[in-house]
């Protein structure tokens, strides 16, 4: 077809010669914004059902905006990439070419639905092949054919009289029926008994959350208007008349906000004038979103918004997927402390504290004790106004909902805010200075009026860290043995009810903490000075350097010794759900950068090398029972692969696991994961 000719379907016509250059815009508009990074957006279509990270289902023809680049070559074909934001949570997936296997393959965000299934399964006609259908359509033939049928409904007659049968005996007895159901509705009874009455002795509330009303010091059902956003409704401008148009000032590690915008679920930066302004993310769940206005002023008259006075903290749990996890907040509230510390012009503690995507029930006295140490709130004294989203029995309808007291589309407006950048955006997940760090310390201890830790004699005793629902020791009877040739034992397991200030007794009373890697190991950083950790770590765990979460908060405390052995091999990982093994058990260190590799790898059991960790022990326990500096009794920290002698060994000195899926029992699931 010519150009003209193309023109009658497409309404323009570019001549031959047109020069595009002169052209105010590219051809492709918006779709080739990114083209010097050498990245098209096209239309793409889901080739198969897909889980999406979040476990939300995508399927098949779905259609996406994608990003299309070139990452590659397979002899003389392209190797094409096409990455795209999912639209149930916003996390990227990423689809490739292989043209190897003619076939797309999942590189990121998302996991393709396994569907294997027989014709006859599901219910369709299969095709014969080509000897069936050359055979001559003879008498013979459809006899046998006639038998075959008959013979098959002979059978489903059967299975569906004995199904039938069965439904008979087991629902047919009236009392029989009622009397289970009575037995069940007593067990939960009971139940639900001995959980409020677990709740009583540990002083909490009669139901799951209730609201501490301070003026009549007695809990209730109602939320008090203390905790609710407070302002009213304005048309006009406050705080002395200032423009409401929105400033920023950044550094490393947060952002400060002069008059942050919010409406449902978002923030918004109010700019004016000619100039753009491009959001940008404030963490790894928030969006900074730009309302650009013609003026920033009449806008703010026109519209109907709450302000929100004083200084104001917007904290984002980023891991909300893992609310109860202690160890995440911990990577959070470090820096906030120190951040906090270093800006004393912002109000310690804030006016209010914005905490998003969680529920007032995930927060524990753990996380309560911290949030209060690193808020400066003094002991005895209330934790500012905690301002939290609607709650929704969805966790993804949570992430999204609107602040409590904040009617649908009304607009907030924070005097001043105040966001840490994540480790996502750029922050870090520990104090910013070792004197941060200390103080620390102190103040919790200060907090649950315990003595503040000081240097001393280091105790042989060994604190053992165990888990209940997973990462556990597949040999711990020969663990615990090694474990006792060098002191005193004392087996531990902590929950979301272990009084925080039992577990600071706890560390104070360790010489040596020895877990798997867990959230719980968040309490390493208040083991006493000279005290140490020793930290086993899964199989393939290096994603975002969780290997050294822990490791850089005690590090930076500059006290407190910190050494790991790390589970290298397939036979040292036993894999609690069969598909993670078969889909992850051979998979190395550097190939599981996903977050689905990383969650399946939160759900295994370890077996330890007893020799290596014995060898561990004994080099350096000596020196931390004689009082030696961390500086003095360092180790490296384990490599993620070992070396070609230490593998041979390795792979000699430990029998293959069988995969245990299906043979434990379901716990309950450990909120302290």
């Amino acid at each position: 077809m010519s150009s003209l000719a193309a023109a009658r379907a497409d309404n323009f016509y570019f001549p031959p010669d047109d020069a595009y250059k002169l052209r105010t815009q590219h051809p492709l508009r918006e779709r080739a914004k990114k083209l010097d990074q050498g990245i098209l957006v096209i239309r793409f279509e889901m080739p198969f059902n897909v889980f999406c990270a979040c476990g939300k289902l995508i399927g098949k023809g779905v259609r996406f905006n994608a990003e299309k680049q070139q990452v590659g070559s397979y002899f003389s074909t392209k190797v094409w990439n096409f990455g795209m934001k999912a639209p149930c949570c916003g996390e990227r997936i990423e689809v490739q070419t292989d043209p190897k296997n003619h076939e797309y393959v999942i590189v990121r965000g998302a996991r393709r639905k396994e569907e294997t299934y027989t014709a006859e399964d599901a219910g369709t006609h299969e095709l014969p092949d080509r000897e069936e259908s050359g055979r001559p359509a003879d008498v013979l033939q459809r006899l046998e054919a006639a038998t075959e049928d008959r013979r098959r409904g002979l059978e489903g007659a059967e299975r569906i009289s004995g199904l039938l049968t069965d439904a008979g005996a087991k629902y047919g007895d009236d009392y029989a029926m009622n009397k289970a159901l009575r037995r069940r509705l007593r067990g939960v009874r009971k139940d639900a008994k001995a959980r409020d009455e677990r709740r009583a002795a540990l002083g909490l509330p009669e139901h799951e959350y209730e609201w501490w009303d301070a003026a009549g010091r007695r809990w209730i059902a109602e939320q008090p208007a203390a905790c609710r956003l407070p302002g009213k409704l304005q048309r006009r401008g406050v705080w002395g008349g200032a423009s409401p148009r929105t400033e920023v000032a950044c550094t490393e590690t947060h952002c400060i906000y002069e008059r942050l915008w919010y409406n449902n679920g978002h923030f918004y930066l109010l700019v004016d004038g000619d100039e753009p302004v491009a959001g940008w993310k404030m963490s790894r769940n928030l969006d900074l979103n730009v309302l650009h206005v013609d003026d920033a002023a009449a806008w703010a008259d026109n519209a109907a918004w709450r302000p929100v006075s004083g200084d104001t903290l917007v904290f984002d749990y980023v891991y909300f997927l893992h609310p109860t996890a202690i160890g995440h907040w911990g990577e959070m509230m470090f820096p906030l402390y120190s951040i906090l510390r270093q800006e004393t012009a912002f109000a310690q503690p804030p006016s209010q504290f914005v905490l998003l995507h969680l529920k007032r029930a995930h927060l524990m006295e753990w996380v309560r004790s911290v949030v209060a140490a690193a808020l400066g709130v003094p002991r005895g004294a209330d934790l500012p106004r905690l301002l939290m989203q609607q709650e929704s029995p969805s966790m993804w309808n949570q992430t999204s909902a609107p602040l409590e007291g904040l009617a649908l589309g009304e607009w907030a407006c924070f005097e001043r805010a105040l966001v840490v950048r994540d480790i996502f955006t750029g922050g870090v997940r520990t104090f910013l200075s070792r004197e941060d760090a200390q103080a620390f310390r102190s103040q919790i201890y200060a907090l649950h009026g315990l003595p503040e830790p000081a240097p001393g004699p280091v105790p042989r005793v060994i604190s053992y860290q165990r888990k209940r629902a997973n990462r556990r020791i597949v040999n711990e009877q020969g663990f615990i043995r090694v474990l006792r040739e060098f002191g005193e034992v004392r087996v531990m397991e902590f929950d979301e009810g272990t009084p925080f200030r039992e577990q600071l007794a706890a560390m104070a009373a360790t010489g040596v903490l020895v877990s798997v890697h867990t959230s719980n190991l968040a309490n390493a950083q208040f083991l006493p000075p000279g005290r140490a950790v020793v930290e086993l770590i899964q199989r393939n765990w290096i994603w975002h350097n969780l290997d050294k979460s822990f490791q850089v908060q005690t590090e930076m405390m500059g006290d407190i010794h910190h050494y790991a052995w790390r589970a290298r091999h397939r036979n040292q990982t036993v894999y609690l759900d069969k598909r993670d093994a078969d889909r992850f058990g051979d998979w190395e260190s550097e190939d599981c950068d996903t977050e689905e590799c990383v969650e399946a790898h939160t759900n295994v059991d370890v077996v330890v090398d007893l020799a290596r960790l014995r060898a561990l022990l004994q080099s350096r326990l000596p020196l931390v029972f004689a009082g030696a500096s961390v500086e003095e009794a360092a180790l490296p920290w384990p490599e993620v692969s070992a070396g070609e002698n230490e593998e041979e060994e390795d792979e000699a000195a430990l029998p293959w696991p069988e995969v245990l899926a299906g043979e434990h029992e379901e716990e309950e699931e450990d909120a302290w994961e």
